[in-house]
């Protein structure tokens, strides 16, 4: 008689590599916020959540799908007894309350989002909801796509849409070192789903009386590790370097054309005008920026940036 044992689950590697890669690449969200530990550390619990009840229900060969819906409801259940706790039966199940709590913080979210430009001050922790949230739809997805579906090439993605959005905000963008770290993350989860794509040719019909073989004779990935690991470097590293000795053309806006006079006062600059565009048009109240006189009879409005690019 053989006592029991706990095995691996076999989708465990790639759902811990899954959500591992999730989360580095919302370290390029850091730049948002003051304080990027207030989305992080509750980021990263939520991405272990999704990667723990991945493996346990995929272990149990449960549809992909209802792996991704209970996943989302684990999620909800968990954010709900986070910041609603109050409002809600036993602190975890949520009633019509708690759910109107939890959209209120969805909406104050919306409203600091608009408010402030990157990067939110500390005593505007209001933001952190929208961070939370919008990161474990990413961490879900790709969750979905890589290990729920096994087409890890489309999870990059929604990854992809990670990096994109401040790239395309901040003036900064992206720290190296924030792309280098979620690139190889991603790398090592490509290779992990090669080399279980190569690990299931190894066993062999056996022609004795046993229907498989029970010894086996498991292919060896580590050629395939091997090579992941070079091209993965290689490829990242030149990502790095290359941008580096391209030349590019300022992205920046056009110069005040006309003659003005010695005005006094602070300068005025408008780093990114299409983010504070919703921001500005919904403001609700005038914020004078500058004064200028005119001997015009008739002026026109006074135009203060110009988008040379589209």
């Amino acid at each position: 008689m053989t006592s029991p044992h706990l095995r691996w689950p076999s989708s465990g590697t790639a759902s811990l590599l899954a959500a591992l890669t999730s989360w580095v690449a919302l370290w390029a969200w850091a730049g948002f916020v003051e304080s990027p530990s207030g989305f992080l550390i509750p980021v990263l619990g939520g991405c272990l959540l999704i990667a723990g009840t991945g493996m346990l229900l995929r272990s149990a060969r449960v549809p992909a799908l209802v792996v991704t819906l209970a996943q989302v409801s684990f999620l909800f259940v968990w954010i709900n007894h986070s910041w609603a706790a109050a409002e809600s039966w036993g602190g975890w199940l949520p009633p019509a309350q708690s759910l109107a709590a939890l959209g209120d913080r969805l909406a104050l979210a919306g409203d600091v989002a608009r408010q402030y430009a990157a990067p939110v001050p500390d005593d505007a922790t209001e933001i952190y909801p929208l961070l939370i949230v919008a990161g474990l739809a990413c961490a879900v997805l790709v969750d979905l796509l890589a290990c729920g579906l096994r087409r890890v090439p489309l999870a990059g993605l929604p990854l992809l849409a990670v990096y994109t959005a401040p790239v395309s905000i901040l003036d900064g963008g992206v720290p190296w070192w924030a792309f280098a770290v979620g690139a190889l993350s991603f790398l090592f989860l490509l290779a992990n789903d090669e080399g279980r794509r190569l690990s299931g040719w190894g066993r062999q019909i056996s022609s004795t009386s046993k229907l498989f073989d029970t010894v086996g004779t498991a292919v060896s990935t580590e050629t395939v590790r091997a090579s992941a690991r070079k091209i993965g470097f290689t490829a990242t590293g030149l990502a790095l370097v290359v941008p580096l000795f391209i030349p590019t053309f300022s992205a920046g806006l056009f110069g005040g054309g006309g003659p003005g006079g010695g005005g006094g006062g602070d300068a005025v600059a408008i780093s990114n005008p299409i983010v504070d565009l919703k921001r500005d048009l919904t403001r609700g109240r005038d914020v004078p920026l500058l004064r200028v006189t005119t001997q015009d009879r008739d002026p026109s409005y006074l135009r203060t940036t110009v988008l040379d690019e589209f």
